[in-house]
């Protein structure tokens, strides 16, 4: 859950704002979620990994050197946050194109 790539307090904040605004369980209907659309919490791990993918591409050469870059990552929550959010708006965005 994030716990070596976050601090304590990095973590409390971004489990505090998914509990505030109710993305921990989302329910069709709730927040905008529809019944196929992934947890918002997966969006957040997408960004994360998505802030690393200059990383990977560049200096990963098998699985061994990718696990070595996640192991060392550190997590900005509210960027992250941000990447998450608009990951999200692109999904649901390319869900209605059908």
């Amino acid at each position: 859950m994030l716990r070596r790539e976050m601090t304590v307090a990095q973590s409390m904040a971004l489990w505090e704002v998914l509990w505030a605004e109710g993305l921990l369980r989302e329910q069709p209907g709730h927040v905008g979620a529809s019944a196929t659309e992934p947890a918002f919490l997966l969006f957040v791990v997408a960004a994360v990994v998505r802030g690393q993918r200059r990383a990977v591409l560049d200096e990963a050469r098998d699985v061994d050197d990718v696990l070595r870059l996640f192991a060392n990552v550190r997590v900005e929550v509210w960027g992250t946050l941000q990447v998450a959010r608009s990951l999200q708006r692109i999904y649901r965005t390319k869900q209605a194109e059908g």
